[in-house]
């Protein structure tokens, strides 16, 4: 084989692997989801490890169903995506047609950081309110009002004695809005902790409040499209952190290629990649206060299980 050749197929092979580890999107097969799960964010009844990894917010998480109901899990014990989930609470996005589209939204847990966060969007942030009209400049550093954030245990300790709220969007009237998690519906969600602080997440949502009331074998032919995403904590005035830029750096186990990401000032580089056994790093900055960081924003496709 002469040199050219040789240099050809490298060249090719180097571009397909960065493709397939760029790519967002993965298919799995459902898994049957017997006996039921009871959501109340207690781990013990899980069966079996999560087969999904997500290496950007240190996540694993499960998707399964029955007949009747479609049942998300979830958990993290890194300290910067428990804060995203409890302050901004996390968004689930269901498309039935098995595209990325945000047709069908589950946040939970909705609160009023969640509704001033959206505000942030329209013009108003974390440090301050305001209204930018096109073309105003940008406040001056110095007029910046930063302040303190909670910590990890405060958020935990607010969100374990306040009501719990769902926000719903697209799904079948009448569940729509924001609603107890003691709605009607049987739309479930909740979040608990074990021990060594890991965070738990577990919903359950019911295939008629969005798609038919019993889902068919044929069924099994039919692909989902889920989104799982986190807002990203904003810059905090964190002692020895100004002057912006900050290091980090995490390497997934052996056993699964979890994966590596570096960032520093404003530059970085990450990859996804499936689970396959341990991994899991930490972002360089882990602890309650924070130099900003990323959301999850995790995209994937799954075929629908059934009994066999």
């Amino acid at each position: 084989m002469s040199l050219r050749f040789f240099k050809t197929d490298f060249l090719f092979f180097l571009f397909c692997c960065i493709l397939l580890a760029s790519c967002s999107t993965y298919v799995y097969k459902g898994v049957w989801q017997s006996p039921a799960i009871k959501v109340d964010g207690d781990p013990q009844e899980w069966d079996g490890p999560l087969r999904m990894y997500d290496n950007a917010s240190d996540m694993y998480f499960g998707l399964s169903n029955d007949s009747s109901n479609f049942y998300i899990r979830i958990k993290t014990q890194n300290k910067q995506t428990q804060m995203q989930i409890l302050r901004y609470g996390l968004q689930v996005w269901i498309d039935t047609t098995g595209r990325k589209k945000k047709t069908i939204g589950l946040l939970f847990p909705f609160t009023q950081r969640t509704k001033k966060n959206q505000d942030a969007d329209q013009g108003t942030d974390s440090l301050g309110s305001y209204n930018r009209s096109p073309g105003q400049r940008t406040r001056p550093a110095q007029q910046v009002q930063r302040h303190h954030e909670p910590d990890l245990a405060a958020l935990r300790k607010k969100y374990t004695v306040n009501d719990k709220w769902i926000n719903l969007t697209g799904f079948r009237p009448p569940a729509a809005g924001i609603v107890s998690v003691y709605n009607d519906f049987g739309i479930q969600a909740t979040i608990g902790w074990d021990t060594s602080n890991t965070l738990y997440y577990e919903a359950s949502i019911p295939f008629r409040t969005f798609y038919r009331n019993v889902v068919r074998p044929s069924d099994s032919l039919r692909y989902f499209g889920i989104g799982i995403t986190t807002k990203g904590l904003p810059v905090q005035d964190n002692p020895g952190m100004y002057g912006g830029g900050g290091f980090g750096m995490g390497m997934g186990g052996m056993g699964g290629m979890g994966g590596m990401g570096m960032g520093m000032a404003g530059m970085g580089f990450g990859v996804r990649i499936p689970l396959g056994g341990g991994g899991g790093g930490y972002p360089g900055n882990y602890g309650n206060y924070n130099n900003g960081s990323a959301g999850a924003d995790i995209k994937l496709k799954i075929r629908l299980a059934h009994k066999k």
